[in-house]
């Protein structure tokens, strides 16, 4: 309850440890090349150590396109308290890539 202080000298077994076994999913992304930064929504809590260099950006959901793209450096990584979103900005190189390809990288939004 609020304002009890915890024991921290008393140490009790786990009685019953039920391992996660539900790998989190993307759910929703954004990428504002305007920024330059990419946020990601996760169904669930990742650690902070999430490689956003092994993520790949791709045109179709299901087919492999030779314009599919891998990032290859990020900066100022950052995840937000509850762990479910990653934020980071696109390293120019990996930008100037994407921006190259006028079919690549297109918003889905109707404009308002």
């Amino acid at each position: 309850m609020f304002g009890n202080i915890i024991d921290s000298t008393v140490n009790l077994p786990v009685s019953t440890f039920i391992p996660d076994t539900t790998s989190p999913s993307l759910i929703q992304y954004d990428l504002n090349l305007s920024s330059e930064i990419m946020s990601l929504t996760f169904s669930e809590s990742v650690a902070l150590f999430v490689n956003p260099t092994s993520l790949i950006i791709q045109r179709n959901a299901t087919l492999q396109s030779p314009h599919d793209f891998e990032l290859t450096t990020v900066h100022n990584l950052q995840r937000s308290v509850d762990g479910t979103q990653l934020s980071f900005q696109l390293d120019t190189a990996d930008l100037n890539t994407i921006k190259k390809d006028p079919t690549f990288a297109v918003s889905r939004q109707l404009p308002s």
